[in-house]
């Protein structure tokens, strides 16, 4: 297990307090937000790095069981395999290096092998990052030499990862990776962003909507094959516990949700034939500029039956 210290004697504030910090990054405007900005306003400007970090290492050990309870809801079928990434919670961003980028593309590699030797049909992948972010924490610690040498740097970095991730993709042709979009309110293949920009036969990119079926101001956009909401999603946390959380992490294990059904209904169902299933079966909705696809599990499953 991973150490996180001793949990306030009140968690269910400590619980209220990571909602309303996702919250405010999220631009939703909830009674867990308000209560955290009141919070924040009544403490000393030195305490607050120590006060949001500590929010941030709850944040890291609820994110998963959170996505993973939403994966699993209402499938007694289901079977979860789970690969734990563990990122930081300090303000200040880890430093990257070149060294840390080839660990962390073993790593990825043979992550994607264990789904691959335990059958695994389908994966969720609440997270990514970008180019831009990788050069942002090597200026933060003022490595890489000047601007344009910190740019080649965050380039080499960048690819290394960036590599090992397309070609585990591209190879694990069994398996549908399934992907948030973001939560940046940005073009994710004019950012290089990863793995929400990839363009594979395998992946799908999930974007969010709100409880009204319209588009989050917050959900990145430029390569998202389906939305599915994101707006105040409950699953559980450690413990037992179930609160509400919002965000692109929420909407792409609902995805992930039906396509664990498709395949308890029909096992034997392609990995094409499974993404033709969530994509086809969505309903289609018209925006002023483009037109984007809304997750329905009721058409998908029609459309199974009627193969």
């Amino acid at each position: 297990m991973f150490p996180i210290g001793d949990f306030p004697r009140d968690e269910e504030l400590l619980q209220r307090q990571i909602k309303g910090l996702g919250d405010i990054s999220s631009a939703v405007d909830s009674a867990e937000a308000t209560e955290l900005r009141k919070q924040l306003a009544q403490l000393q400007q030195a305490d607050v790095k120590d006060f949001i970090e500590s929010l941030n290492i709850y944040g890291n050990y609820s994110h998963g069981t959170h996505v993973a309870g939403i994966a699993l809801e209402g499938n007694p079928f289901a079977r979860l395999l789970v690969a734990r990434m563990t990122f930081g919670h300090k303000m200040m961003p880890e430093e990257p290096t070149v060294e840390k980028a080839h660990k962390g593309a073993k790593a990825t590699r043979a992550t994607i092998d264990y789904f691959r030797a335990n059958g695994v049909r389908a994966v969720n992948m609440s997270w990514g990052g970008t180019l831009r972010g990788i050069e942002d924490a090597l200026e933060a610690h003022n490595a890489g030499g000047t601007p344009e040498q910190r740019k080649q740097l965050a380039r080499e970095i960048y690819s290394i990862g960036n590599e090992a991730l397309r070609e585990s993709i591209e190879n694990a042709t069994e398996i549908l990776f399934i992907t948030s979009s973001g939560n940046s309110d940005n073009d994710v293949k004019f950012d290089e962003s990863y793995p929400s920009s990839y363009d594979y036969p395998n992946i799908m990119s999930v974007g969010a909507v709100d409880e009204e079926g319209n588009e989050t101001s917050f959900t990145s956009l430029g390569k998202v094959d389906v939305y599915a909401n994101d707006f105040e999603v409950e699953s559980y946390v450690p413990g037992g516990n179930r609160i509400k959380f919002n965000g692109t992490s929420m909407a792409s294990p609902q995805v992930l949700n039906l396509a664990g059904k498709l395949l308890a209904l029909q096992p034997e169902l392609t990995t094409a034939e499974l993404r033709a299933l969530i994509v086809d079966g969505a309903d289609r909705k018209q925006l002023e500029s483009r037109e984007i696809r809304l997750m329905n599990p009721q058409r998908s499953v029609e459309l199974l039956k009627e193969m």
